[in-house]
């Protein structure tokens, strides 16, 4: 197991069932729109791998376990707006602050998980540090 990976299992359970292989294909689909030079050492490898679970999260990658549904109802945008008792319902506010609207969109779609919202904080931090797109 690759350090990536293991910290991927780490920050995103719900994708520890699946094989070695398939992670690393998404950590390093991440890192190749990356310029590393542009991080600082102790952030890249946090950023590439939240980059890489954005990603998984939005391809449906996540595993059927009840860690994986509390995971993923931890991505739900927007603060709850209501809650049920009976038959448990909870809605979700997706109208969301003024900062919000002034998301590009490339920003709009890294903030639909959390994992992309916390690649997003990690990018602010750096210089210089901004995502490539795919050739």
């Amino acid at each position: 197991m690759s350090a990536s990976t293991e910290l991927l299992d780490r920050f995103a359970p719900e994708f520890i069932e699946l094989d070695e292989t398939v992670k690393a294909f998404w950590i390093e689909l991440a890192v190749s729109w990356h310029t590393a030079s542009a991080w600082s050492s102790g952030t890249y490898l946090s950023a590439m791998v939240n980059a890489a679970a954005h990603l998984m999260t939005q391809a449906g990658l996540a595993s059927a376990t009840p860690e994986a549904a509390s995971a993923q109802a931890a991505n739900a945008a927007g603060q709850v707006s209501s809650l049920k008792e009976g038959d448990l319902a909870v809605s979700y506010d997706a109208s969301n602050s003024a900062a919000a609207k002034a998301l590009t969109l490339e920003e709009a779609t890294w903030a639909s998980t959390k994992y992309g919202r916390t690649y997003l904080a990690l990018r602010a931090r750096q210089t210089g540090a901004t995502l490539l797109k795919p050739a």
